[in-house]
């Protein structure tokens, strides 16, 4: 069976519905740590029902977009092209945008590593994704990630590296 996450040394199911993600700790066992940020929802935009029902808890948007012969949209410059070529035109057409929720429950961290994970915890949570961001940074630089060789951690923000301090 794998880990569960915990948070404040309860074993965590479900996360309150305003929370959009969390800032995690991974424990490894040789005792290294790795922490990261996981979004428990993200949006996920499909072509709207063929008899124009709105799917359930979704929000209708449009947008100009070519869809080819086989009902596909259409998405490279290069696809666009030749679509173009074929005397397909950009249209209004519309979408729903829905929310979904990640496989949080699952993740073991985007650390790639063969070590072996003993503990996942939950460090923080955040309501919105710059809330996300901040808080990661914010834990990285705290607590020395890129410098303390007791974490796994190779850069922040794409900014900082390990090893480059």
């Amino acid at each position: 069976m794998d880990l569960q996450w915990t948070y404040e040394n309860e074993v965590v199911d479900n996360l309150p519905s305003d929370v959009f993600g969390f800032i995690y700790c991974i424990t490894y066992d040789n005792g290294k740590q790795y922490i990261g940020k996981r979004q428990i929802l993200s949006t996920k935009t499909i072509l709207a029902l063929k008899d124009g029902t709105q799917r359930p808890n979704s929000e209708r948007i449009y947008k100009n977009v070519i869809i080819d012969e086989d009902g596909k949209v259409v998405v490279s410059k290069a696809d666009k092209a030749l679509a173009r070529k074929r005397g397909l035109k950009a249209k209004r057409t519309a979408f729903d945008r829905l929310l979904v929720e990640s496989k949080w429950r699952d993740y073991k961290g985007s650390n790639e590593t063969s070590l072996t994970i003993v503990k996942k915890e939950i460090v923080d949570l955040a309501l919105h994704k710059q809330q996300l961001s901040y808080k990661e940074e914010y834990y990285l630089f705290k607590l020395k990630c890129i410098i303390d060789d007791n974490y796994v951690n190779r850069c922040i923000g794409n900014k900082y590296f390990r090893g480059k301090i």
